[in-house]
C-alpha cells in the first residue's frame, strides 16, 4: 500500500510515465508507501479505474494519499480519513513536491534562526555571568591575597615579639643579676665600714687595757719597792 501525491508533467514525460506506470503495473504492487499528488495539479478522485466514473473528490498538489492497489493506470487511493476513490497513476510520486520542500527548509531555517537568537541572547547571559563571576573571583583571590600578606605580618610580628621577649627576659636576669651584685657589693662595704669601726674600737680597748694593766703592774712593783 503506497502513498502519492499530485503533480503535473511536462508533455515529453507522459510517454515515459505511461511506460513506467505500465512496468508498476507489469511488477506488481510493492508494499504500502507514502506518496505526493505531484506538482501544480488538481486532480479528481472517482468511483471507479476510468474517466467514466463519477467524480466523488479533488486532490491538489502536496495532498497525501496512500495506495492500496493498481488497475491499469489508475490507482485505488485512500485519502482524507479513509475515503477511498481512483486517480490516475501518472499524477502520483513518491518524492515530496518542490513547494513542500521548500515550505519545509524555510520552516527549518525559521527554527534555526529562532535558535540562533536564542542561543545568542544565552551567549550574551553567559558572557555576563562569566564576567561577574570573574569579577567575584578576583574580589576573592584579593582578599585572599590580603589575609595572606597579613597572616604574613602576624607571624612577623609574633616572631618579632617573641624575641623582644626573650630580649627582655634576658635585660631582666641581667638586671637582676647587676642588683644582687650591687646589693652583695653594699653588704660587703658595710661588712667593712663594721669591721673598720669595730677594729677600731677593739684596738682602743686593747690599747687601752694593755696601758692599763701597765700601769697597775708599775705601781705595784713601786710598792713593793718602798716596803
Amino acid at each position: 500500500m503506497k502513498k502519492y501525491i499530485l503533480a503535473s508533467y511536462p508533455a515529453g514525460l507522459k510517454m515515459l510515465l505511461c511506460c513506467l506506470v505500465l512496468l508498476t503495473a507489469l511488477t506488481g504492487i510493492s508494499d504500502a508507501k507514502t506518496l505526493y499528488v505531484i506538482d501544480s495539479i488538481i486532480i479528481t478522485v472517482r468511483t471507479g479505474p476510468g474517466t467514466n466514473y463519477k467524480v466523488i473528490a479533488s486532490l491538489q498538489t502536496g495532498n497525501k494519499a496512500e495506495k492500496v492497489k493498481e488497475e491499469g493506470d489508475w490507482s485505488f487511493i485512500r485519502f482524507s480519513r479513509d475515503r477511498e476513490g481512483w486517480v490516475l497513476s501518472r499524477y502520483l510520486k513518491e518524492s515530496p513536491p518542490s513547494f513542500l520542500v521548500v515550505k519545509k527548509l524555510r520552516s527549518e531555517a525559521k527554527n534555526n534562526k529562532k535558535l540562533i537568537h536564542q542561543l545568542k541572547k544565552e551567549n550574551a547571559g553567559l558572557k555576563k555571568e562569566d564576567k561577574i563571576i570573574r569579577s567575584q573571583l578576583a574580589k576573592i583571590k584579593k582578599s585572599h591575597d590580603d589575609i595572606k600578606e597579613g597572616a604574613k605580618g602576624y607571624l612577623d610580628l609574633k616572631k618579632e615579639h617573641e624575641n623582644t621577649k626573650i630580649k627582655l627576659e634576658e635585660l631582666i636576669s641581667s638586671s637582676q643579676e647587676d642588683a644582687v651584685q650591687n646589693e652583695v657589693l653594699k653588704d660587703v662595704k658595710k661588712i667593712k665600714w663594721f669591721l673598720a669601726g669595730s677594729g677600731a674600737t677593739l684596738g682602743g680597748w686593747l690599747i687601752g687595757f694593755i696601758m692599763g694593766h701597765a700601769g697597775r703592774k708599775k705601781k705595784s712593783n713601786l710598792s713593793f719597792s718602798l716596803k
